[in-house]
């Protein structure tokens, strides 16, 4: 399914040639060229550099033209600013999460490493009362068929 546009101005200003709307002629000079009404804005206004510029349209679109260009970039401007902004908050909160994950991380790790120093100094002692190891087992604790 096609996307509606808006009907643009610049339309009034040219005719489509053999019915494409990327391609378009100048209803003031007769100069076809190919990128539809986005390039005959730039004719149209004058703008140097993409198109050559209509040496007979009247000041008042060439004005109009001019304005609507400008109009353009700075709506395009306002967007990027936005996409811009929003960018960085989700990179700001990925960073921010980031950094509790780290902080997490570096939690648990302190906690295991005392937990670990602890259960050392725990097997330490009980070595040093005569017990060779913390866990105190008795043969039946262990059901252990050992005949294969």
């Amino acid at each position: 399914m096609g996307r509606t546009r808006l009907p643009d101005k610049a339309w009034n200003y040219c005719t489509m040639v053999d019915g494409k709307s990327c391609h378009v002629c100048c209803i003031f000079c007769g100069h076809t060229m190919w990128g539809g009404v986005s390039r005959l804005k730039e004719h149209l206004a004058q703008k140097r550099g993409d198109v050559a510029e209509c040496k007979r349209c009247p000041a008042n679109v060439t004005m109009e033209m001019q304005e609507h260009l400008i109009q353009v970039v700075e709506e395009m401007d306002e967007k990027e600013k936005a996409l811009l902004d929003e960018a960085i908050k989700e990179s700001l909160q990925t960073h921010k999460m980031e950094e509790m994950k780290e902080k997490n991380e570096e939690a648990d790790l302190a906690r295991a490493c005392l937990e670990s120093v602890q259960l050392y100094e725990q097997e330490l002692l009980m070595r040093q009362n005569g017990s060779s190891s913390r866990y105190d087992y008795d043969e039946t604790d262990f059901d252990i068929d050992m005949n294969f």
